[in-house]
Order: C-alpha cells, then structure tokens, then sequence
C-alpha cells in the first residue's frame, strides 16, 4: 500500500515537472517574441529619427548649425522622454542612417544594439563582413562586440595583410628594416604599396626621413615618379642604387632632368608670366619637387649692369650646394639662345651678389621639352654647370 502511494507521487511530481517545462518553454518564447518586436519597433524608430536628423543636417553643411539641431533636438527629447537621447547618442543615431540609409537592407536578425556595435566600424566593407558573420552564427551582442573588438582597434583584415606583407618584405633586407623603424606607419605603408623594388622603397625611406615628409608630401613624390627621375637624372640609372644615395648631398642637390608641376594646374594655354606667378603661388609644393634645400630668394629678382635693369623670373639659395640658383622659365621649346642669357645673369650673380664664402651659381632653365643634341651644342662652349630642364 505504501508503495504504490510513493509511485504516485512520483508521477505527479514527473507530470508537473513535465507542465513546467512546457510552460517555461512557451513563456520564454513568448518573451522572445516581443523582445523581438520591441527591437524591431525600436530599430525603425531609430533609423526614421536618424532619417530626420540627417536631412536637416544636410540642409546647411555648416557645423555649427547642425550642433545646434542636435543639441535642441538631444534637451528636448531630454526632457520628454528621459535619459537616452544625449547629444552623442543623437549622432550614433545619425550615423546609423547615413550607413543604412535604405530600410529594406537592414536584417530583421539584428537589433539595434547589434547595429549600434557595427556603426563604430567606419569601413563598410568590415561592417559588411562582420553584419553577415553576426547573422549566419547567430551571435549575440556581446559576441559581436568581442569579434568587433580588434577591428576597432586597428586590426582588420586588411592592416593585418599590410603587417604580414611589411614583415615579409623587410625581414629579407637587414639594412632597409632599421629606415623603416624611423617612419610612422602610414607612411611605412605607402611606401610599402607604392614601389615595387627593394631600391625604390630605399630610397624613399631614406627621402622620407630627411625631409620629414608627411603623408601628403612623399605621396605626391611617389606619384610623381621621383625615384625614376632621380636615377635618369645624370646617367646613373645603371649604377647600383648604394653608390647613388650614400651621397652626402642625397637627395635633394642632384638637379632632375624632369619636372612634375601638375599642381599648379594651370589652363590649357598660359604665358611665362602665368607658370612664375602660379609656382610662386604654390612655392611650397615647387619646393617640394625641386629639393628641400632650396630657399626661396625672390621673384623678378633685379640684377642691374651699368644703366640697365635686367630679371631674374625665380631666384633661389640651395643650402647643400652653398649656391645661388637661378631659374628662367619657358614655354616653349628649348633654344640655344637661352644659354647665353642665362650665363650673363650667372656671371651679374657672381660679380654682384655672391658672397666670398659661396659657390658659383648655377642656372636652371625650364621649358617645356627640348632635344638633346640641341642642348648638347648649345652648352659645350660654356664654362657653367647649367641645366636644361622638361616640364611634364
């Protein structure tokens, strides 16, 4: 008797335990189900505030204005509503829109917490990867946010390629890798992806550092092919690269035999007149482009002889070569003339304005092409180291 009274018990215990679950099961699902909807109608509302917010932004492109929109907007809201709309939280919501700003591609899987770790991600195709990640693994929001979290840090995918490819590359060259440690890593890896030969990255790396060159200045070297002119420049391009930039002088007394001046975007048709005022304009670039050892002396630069007035178009001091330098600009070709009224302003120079502690100026004419035989005839009777440079 006394046993069958504990096997009944026993089932009824089984058999609440049994409801138990069930209605566990469904509350939880239940529960689920209106998180589900409540994220979904909080991620419509965000992205529809977000939506206004961004068009009256867009409305004036000042700063302060869209400020003032936001921080009315964050008091109101404040105010009406509670904690939850500062400022800063405003902005997230804005920058939701402006990278969802079509409704139908958002994920119904995701919610707006889950979107509020992608937006810190600027590049879209990391928020991509990771959105996509998020929904094929079911991750939760606090999985996103440890799979997010190195990518915030700096290290995705891509800078993780660029750090195993800067390894790779340097580790093979002892002597490069040291050049290499002195710049900052943005300019490392534009280097890096830039030029295609150990001698290349080299050299402006070695350029870099003595000029202290940010990433706008040595990226506009590169682009401008510098490291291909410096070695044409005198006949050295066979020689080995250690030979050429061991000068003393490296890099900036060698005279290129070729200009890049697209930066003084000048028009179609223009006069000698237009290029001096346009490099003058732009003097820092031009600098640039010619060698940080130059300082800039002025333009026009009067020279006079007896009773007459004669210009200089850009008179400069190189600080390596102790020199004047003076630049006569054309454009057009190169002609023979040119040469004799170059060496008459280099000998007013030297009589006139050198000091007893420099050395003999030097003389660059810029035209817009010439023929080397041309220049070659033209300067075999002169007793002055003179350049006939192209403008490209």
């Amino acid at each position: 008797m006394k046993s069958n009274k504990l096997t009944s018990t026993q089932n009824e215990l089984t058999e609440i335990s049994t409801i138990y679950e069930d209605i566990k099961s469904r509350i939880t699902q239940a529960r689920a189900r209106i998180y589900k909807r409540i994220d979904n109608e909080l991620l419509e509302t965000y992205w529809y505030v977000g939506k206004i917010v961004s068009e009256l932004v867009e409305k004036d492109s000042r700063a302060e204005y869209g400020k003032a929109i936001i921080d009315s907007l964050s008091s109101k809201l404040t105010r009406d509503f509670g904690e939850g709309f500062t400022p800063t939280s405003i902005r997230r919501i804005k920058r939701f829109y402006d990278y969802y700003p079509i409704w139908a591609t958002l994920s119904p899987e995701l919610s707006w917490s889950h979107y509020r770790e992608l937006i810190k991600i600027p590049r879209q195709e990391e928020r991509d990867f990771y959105l996509n990640e998020a929904i094929k693994s079911n991750w939760g929001v606090r999985e996103l946010h440890r799979q997010t979290y190195p990518t915030l840090k700096g290290f995705t995918r891509s800078n993780l390629f660029r750090m195993k490819q800067f390894y790779e590359t340097y580790s093979e060259f002892e002597k490069v890798a040291p050049l290499a440690r002195q710049l900052n890593w943005t300019n490392n890896m534009l280097i890096l992806g830039a030029t295609k030969t150990i001698e290349a990255k080299e050299f402006y790396l070695k350029m870099a550092i003595k000029n202290n060159y940010s990433k706008r200045e040595l990226d506009r070297q590169i682009s401008s092919g510098y490291f291909e002119r410096y070695m044409l420049s005198d006949g050295k391009a066979q020689e080995s690269l250690a030979e050429t930039i061991d000068e003393d002088d490296y890099p900036n007394t060698k005279i290129l035999d070729t200009y890049t001046l697209e930066f003084l975007d000048l028009p179609n048709h223009y006069s000698e007149k237009d290029l001096q005022k346009s490099i003058v304009k732009n003097l820092k670039d031009f600098i640039l482009e010619i060698g940080k050892d130059f300082t800039f002396v002025g333009e026009e630069y009067k020279i006079q002889v007896d009773n007459s007035d004669f210009f200089i178009d850009l008179l400069f001091y190189n600080r390596s070569l102790s020199c004047l330098v003076a630049f006569e600009l054309k454009i057009g070709k190169f002609k023979p003339e040119y040469i004799s009224k170059m060496d008459f302003y280099l000998e007013a120079l030297d009589r006139d304005v050198k000091k007893e502690n420099e050395n003999p100026s030097v003389g660059v004419i810029l035209c817009a092409s010439k023929e080397k035989k041309l220049v070659e005839y033209a300067m075999s009777r002169s007793y002055r180291q003179q350049w006939c440079q192209n403008i490209r």
